[in-house]
């Protein structure tokens, strides 16, 4: 019933309530495809097309200064490494290797460790802000719910992309206009 884009590229606040079919006109550079873009990272959950010119105003986060207190950077060989110097695992006299025991822990266990002492001392940790990445967003979730975009860009050679084939976009657009008349017309006939 309504689609919200906030903060994406050239789209600062945009509400459409699209109806059975939705057609996006104007001149160049005025945002079109920018709707489309945005629609494509909501759906597939991609971060293929995410760069710093994707964002109105980039997001800034809070996150712990201590890099072994990142859960975001956290894998197997940050581990180790930080393992190899545990005496530096400190911070305003707290001992963050006093949560992670005598073994060198799994990636889950110092991440889960990092949660534990960041709710234990969130106050007593130095935090800094940094520019975040824009999330992915949600693979396959409501494809069912909400309408179909094709992307129709501008056409150069007409008589090429106006061939009826399921691959040109025009050919998308009619087929899909097909099969939402014939599935009308078999519910309309039980």
């Amino acid at each position: 019933q309504k689609i919200e884009i906030r903060n994406y590229c050239s789209l600062h606040n945009l509400t459409i309530h699209p109806k059975d079919i939705l057609a996006l006109v104007g001149r160049n550079n005025s945002g079109k495809s920018n709707v489309l873009k945005a629609r494509e990272l909501f759906f597939e959950g991609t971060t293929r097309l995410i760069n710093d010119e994707c964002f109105y105003n980039h997001k800034i986060t809070k996150v712990p200064e201590p890099e072994w207190l990142r859960e975001d950077i956290i894998n197997g060989d940050k581990i180790t490494e930080w393992w190899s110097k545990k005496e530096v695992l400190k911070i305003n006299g707290l001992d963050f290797s006093v949560e992670l025991g005598t073994s060198k822990p799994k990636v889950r266990e110092w991440k889960e460790a990092v949660r534990n002492f960041i709710d234990e001392h969130r106050n007593e940790i130095p935090w800094k802000e940094e520019r975040r990445e824009n999330p992915t967003g949600y693979a396959g979730v409501l494809k069912g719910a909400l309408p179909e975009f094709i992307h129709i860009p501008a056409v150069r050679d007409v008589s090429e992309e106006t061939k009826v084939a399921k691959t040109n976009p025009f050919g998308q657009l009619i087929n899909s206009v097909l099969e939402k008349i014939s599935k009308r017309r078999k519910r309309a006939n039980y």
